[in-house]
């Protein structure tokens, strides 16, 4: 019988599964109308990551929604959480992309170096920690992703505090990123109780994925919006 915390699970990653596309589109509309466009721009790189997130989602959602029917813990549910995995790499690789991109807007071709090695070595290093113990790569992400994030908030609130990147409001998407940070780690103290469905997910999860849409919601608007600082640039 399905829980009300799996159903939950089940509507928010199907709500997740709607707003990515819709976050990049609006994204790529915004790339599109500039002037001038570089695919180092942050609304593309950003618009690539919901992308990305779109072909992972339906994984997660796939054995979530089908629990218990369908196992993690099969030969199948194992590779496709591996896959699952490798690509929330990706959306790693692209973050620092951004972060980079903020950083030393006029080095792409060292930025692109960068990001290529970064993949390759979260790739590998999540490949070994597979044939080790699976239940490592969780725990690897984490250790992967925490810096990330709080990189990630630090540039942001830099770049409004410096009055830098006009086209967007840095303040908003820092505060998205940190709401979204937040929702991380409460996730990850949820995610040891209750009924473990897929992953990281268990039936105890839905407030943290709720905090995450809000974070994630204040984060489009962010890129959408110009700081107020831009009139007077």
């Amino acid at each position: 019988m399905i829980s009300t915390g799996q159903l939950l699970v089940t509507f928010l990653l199907i709500g997740r599964l709607f707003l990515y596309p819709i976050g990049a589109f609006i994204l790529l509309q915004q790339w599109y109308k500039g002037k001038v466009r570089y695919y180092s721009d942050l609304p593309f790189i950003f618009a690539f990551v919901l992308i990305v997130m779109c072909i992972y989602t339906p994984i997660e959602l796939y054995f979530v929604a089908f629990y218990p029917a369908v196992s993690i813990e099969s030969p199948i549910g194992q590779i496709a959480y591996l896959i699952d995995l490798n690509l929330n790499t990706v959306v790693y690789g692209l973050n620092f992309a951004i972060m980079l991109v903020v950083w030393f807007p006029t080095h792409k071709k060292k930025i692109l170096l960068s990001i290529i090695i970064w993949i390759i070595f979260t790739e590998i290093a999540i490949l070994i920690a597979a044939f080790v113990n699976i239940a490592i790569m969780d725990i690897l992400l984490v250790v992967i992703g925490l810096p990330m994030y709080l990189i990630f908030v630090f540039t942001f609130f830099f770049c409004y505090n410096q009055k830098r990147l006009p086209n967007i409001h840095p303040l908003l998407i820092g505060s998205g990123m940190t709401t979204i940070l937040i929702a991380h780690l409460i996730h990850s103290v949820l995610g040891q109780m209750g009924i473990r469905l897929a992953g990281i997910y268990t039936d105890a999860v839905w407030p943290a994925m709720i905090i995450w849409l809000a974070g994630f919601l204040i984060m489009i608007i962010g890129f959408i919006k110009k700081a107020p600082y831009y009139e007077k640039i």
